[in-house]
């Protein structure tokens, strides 16, 4: 009986250390598989902070471009038609090769002129753009407005205190252009557009208007007026007056001899004086174009686009220029 009760208890000791070997084993491969997983998210974050410092450099790179004038300002159709890269340029020399593969920079630079300014432009020139329905219209001008009430499918208060995380509507001009994603009816990748992804045509202009970005329509920069040296035809055609065969004509007219939008023979169109020399448009015309256009820019619009080991990041930034000397008021990450 004694015998018998030993061995009991030299199975149940026995039990007893299986079971607790078993839960150190099982508590050392979790804490294996969670150091793991954390080492993996660690280095994820590294190539994501690599990226963000690399689209910065970008940034960096057209200032030092604008400031030892290779970009002059004053040919704004020829800055504003500037699109390069780091590897183009051979700026990465330092990392080894195996790196340099993993490694993508991108830069490139739009007029801020050549869009709307949302907070001065008429709300009627945007009917014209497919991307800019009657429903966002009337949400922005309620944004934006100093009153309370709603227009016809806007949104005032009682429709941003009603959200899970509730905030009031602004009824004040956009300071940011990033503020159009809080406003009903546009979401962030309706505002970034193809700038959400990092591919071969992410410096270009969109090709359908209807697809367009909310940032290739919208600036908070200037007066109101479009820069008709930089402005898309998709911009051109909102305007009052203008049929296809005028934009053509002017859209022509800027590229000059061969044809092509950034080369040494583009025409730059100066002053209301200058319209006058265009031919094909009309003096009814012309007075509209020297009404809601203006000829030359401070503001410009760098996007920078980066990319380490699949790891991308997109960056946004506005400069003012002065006297060729940029400085940054504005840097958002689109991506």
């Amino acid at each position: 009986m004694v015998a018998h009760i030993e061995t009991n208890k030299k199975a149940f000791v026995l039990i007893l250390v299986l079971i607790v070997v078993s839960a150190m084993t099982t508590i050392v491969i979790a804490a294996v598989y969670r150091t793991k997983i954390a080492i993996r998210l660690a280095h994820a974050n590294s190539q994501r902070i690599k990226a963000y410092y690399l689209a910065i450099g970008g940034i960096e790179r057209v200032k030092a471009l604008i400031a030892s004038q290779e970009l002059t300002v004053e040919w704004v159709g020829h800055i504003s038609n500037f699109t390069s890269d780091a590897v183009s340029e051979d700026l990465l020399t330092e990392p080894p090769a195996d790196d340099l593969e993993n490694m993508l920079l991108s830069y490139c630079v739009r007029d801020e002129l050549a869009c709307f300014n949302i907070n001065n432009s008429d709300p009627a020139s945007w009917e014209n753009i497919p991307s800019v329905s009657r429903d966002i219209r009337s949400c922005i001008e309620d944004w934006i407005d100093k009153d309370s009430d709603t227009n016809p499918s806007g949104a005032e208060n009682d429709y941003y205190q009603r959200l899970d995380s509730p905030y009031n509507c602004k009824n004040n001009p956009i300071t940011e252009l990033k503020e159009l994603c809080y406003i009903k009816n546009i979401t962030f990748d309706t505002y970034r557009g193809q700038y959400a992804s990092l591919n071969d045509k992410i410096l270009s202009l969109p090709e359908n208007d209807s697809t367009a970005a909310f940032t290739d329509i919208f600036t908070v920069y200037g007066d109101g007026r479009v820069n008709i040296n930089t402005a898309s035809s998709m911009i051109l055609s909102a305007l009052p007056g203008l049929d296809s065969q005028a934009i053509n004509i002017i859209l022509n007219y800027r590229m000059g001899p061969d044809a092509t939008a950034g080369t040494d023979d583009d025409k730059y169109i100066k002053s209301s004086e200058s319209l006058l020399e265009i031919e094909g448009l009309t003096e009814l015309q012309v007075e509209l174009l020297s009404q809601y256009c203006c000829f030359s820019s401070g503001f410009f619009r760098i996007y920078s686009c980066a990319e380490v080991q699949k790891k991308k990041c997109v960056l946004m930034s506005t400069i003012e220029v002065t006297q060729n000397s940029p400085k940054i008021v504005s840097t958002e990450r689109l991506l």
